[in-house]
């Protein structure tokens, strides 16, 4: 398998700090722009198929990334969307812990997973990041997945395991992995400042 998992470009919520979820605001212009230098640095890894989240910041993402890729379709899957947060969408990081009490607060925290509201459990937002991982598993060539942060590390814990560094992308990081049965030949993060010259 062939793989690259790329975050979606900027938007207002992402300048301003605030968690979205599955909020669904569009890109902003730094967003657009940032889509445009991920698809020129991704042109390198010739890619076969581009999936997406079903939320605007990542399909505007992949529909640039697609047209620099040589018209590619974009299909969508509802697997690679963000984790719902519920009542905490919207929120600062800081709002959060106050609201809460908690000491600190990520895309990853299981101790919201009990909150009333809507918000999706940890657990299964890994579940269906090893669902997406195992389907695209048996593709050949590469396959782009565009997605969102909390996806993407529940993907990097699946696919790198517990022992790995832990990562953080930012707008329009991503991660390319390469594996044969299950086996990590390469892989590589690569944040948006690397590309950008």
């Amino acid at each position: 398998m062939k793989l690259i998992l790329l975050r979606h470009g900027q938007t207002d919520q992402n300048r301003s700090d605030r968690w979205q979820g599955v909020q669904d605001p569009d890109l902003n212009e730094v967003g657009l722009r940032q889509a445009e230098l991920a698809s020129a640095a991704l042109r390198k890894y010739g890619i076969s198929r581009i999936l997406s989240s079903p939320l605007k910041r990542a399909k505007q993402t992949a529909a640039i990334v697609a047209r620099e890729a040589g018209g590619l379709t974009v299909r969508e899957d509802p697997r690679l969307v963000e984790r719902n947060l519920g009542p905490f969408e919207g929120l600062t990081t800081h709002e959060i812990l106050r609201i809460t009490g908690l000491r600190s607060f990520s895309i990853t925290s299981r101790e919201i997973d009990a909150y009333a509201g809507g918000v999706e459990k940890w657990s299964q937002v890994v579940e269906r990041s090893r669902s997406f991982i195992g389907s695209v598993s048996v593709l050949d060539g590469v396959t782009l997945a565009v997605t969102h942060g909390g996806f993407m590390q529940a993907a990097v814990d699946i696919l790198l395991g517990d022992g790995h560094s832990p990562v953080r992308f930012g707008n329009c990081g991503y991660l390319y992995v390469h594996t044969v049965d299950s086996l990590v030949l390469e892989h590589e993060v690569v944040r948006l400042e690397e590309y950008v010259h």
